[in-house]
């Protein structure tokens, strides 16, 4: 007499077992991938336009009056580290610094990045800030980055 081969029904359950535990350790690792993906993009661009506005003032002594400065054509002014309009001579600005025109954040909670200015409180010219009451999937907040 042959015996059939197969799998008991005791064998395929243990191995739905598995998968389940398995698949229930993993999903959760990857359920907020596409968020953290989004901060780490935010990151990448405010590291970017912080870098691009650092190298505006090592070129001209001075801060973009706006962020258009850093992409649009050669100023011809410049914010001092009191807030006041000061000359760019031509020769001094290498720009542009920086290539995009905007950035779409994409994170709920974020209302915009803003571009400092003028003085005020803590931050000084030529500062970048996340304006947000939300908290990022580290735990920090937005407004720290």
């Amino acid at each position: 007499m042959r015996r059939k081969r197969g799998f008991t029904l005791v064998e395929l359950l243990i191995v739905i077992i598995i998968v389940t535990v398995l698949a229930s350790i993993a999903i959760p690792k990857f359920s907020d991938s596409s968020i953290r993906a989004k901060e780490s993009r935010l990151k990448l661009f405010l590291r970017s336009v912080r870098d691009a506005t650092d190298r505006f003032h090592n070129d001209t002594g001075l801060w973009p009056q706006s962020t258009d400065l850093l992409t649009g054509a050669t100023p011809t002014q410049g914010i001092d580290d009191n807030a006041i309009l000061r000359p760019i001579t031509a020769a001094d600005y290498h720009g542009p610094y920086f290539n995009q025109e905007s950035f779409a954040v994409g994170i709920s909670g974020i209302t915009s990045i803003t571009y400092v200015n003028l003085t005020g409180g803590a931050l000084k010219v030529g500062s970048w800030k996340v304006i947000s009451s939300a908290t990022a999937s580290d735990g920090t907040a937005y407004t720290t980055w």
